[in-house]
């Protein structure tokens, strides 16, 4: 019985941090569209220009290399 007990709190203790986590996300995500929308167009902070110069530069050149082209 007590280990039924321990398996249905730490079910329940999930489901709660779960159902918290998805809401904290919901409003961040929100949150930062809502900001985004309030800029002019074209402003792209410092730090996403790097982001994007380093990180999604990367990717691009990952993706499109030619040993991709074979497989």
């Amino acid at each position: 019985m007590k280990k039924l007990l321990a398996y249905l709190f730490y079910f329940v203790v999930v489901i709660a941090t779960t159902y918290v986590f998805q809401w904290i996300l919901l409003y961040w995500i929100s949150g930062v569209r809502f900001y985004v929308a309030d800029g002019p167009p074209g402003d792209i902070s410092f730090v996403f220009s790097v982001f994007h110069f380093i990180f999604l530069r990367f990717i691009e050149s990952q993706s499109t290399s030619p040993h991709l082209a074979n497989a």
